[in-house]
């Protein structure tokens, strides 16, 4: 059996959505295809295809597990800097914290189901209801 490098760069092919897999093309290899492979993910957030990904494989296997996707020159972070985490969805929509200032920002609707408490002051720009 062919020696499988542990680290490997590859590309999404498809995508089984219930089960949480998918398969990578990997292009430095003639464009051999992995078998389903799952995602190391304590969230729902699949990728699309043809997203560059990076896998995990154990020598000597065609086991392995989808890290996720990496940035490139293609991919960079949307306000990449210190002290701030960002979660970007599909359409545009994304939450963000600042650690300095410890301000929370939602990018896109939201809705509310159950109880809100403001314990500071409230701004309201625009009307209610629309």
């Amino acid at each position: 059996m062919a020696k499988v490098e542990p680290v490997r760069i590859g590309y999404i092919s498809t995508i089984d959505y219930k089960k949480g897999t998918a398969t990578v093309v990997y292009k430095e290899c003639e464009d051999s295809v992995s078998p389903e492979l799952p995602f190391l993910s304590d969230e729902y957030d699949m990728p699309d295809i043809d997203d560059q990904v990076i896998v995990l494989t154990p020598q000597d296997t065609t086991r392995g597990i989808i890290l996720g996707k990496i940035y490139h020159d293609g991919n960079r972070p949307k306000n990449g800097k210190k002290g701030i985490w960002r979660k970007d969805f599909k359409g545009g929509g994304f939450l963000q914290y600042d650690v300095e200032t410890k301000h929370f920002t939602v990018g896109g609707s939201l809705s509310i189901q159950g109880s809100l408490h403001v314990g500071g002051n409230l701004t309201v720009d625009g009307s209610y209801p629309r």
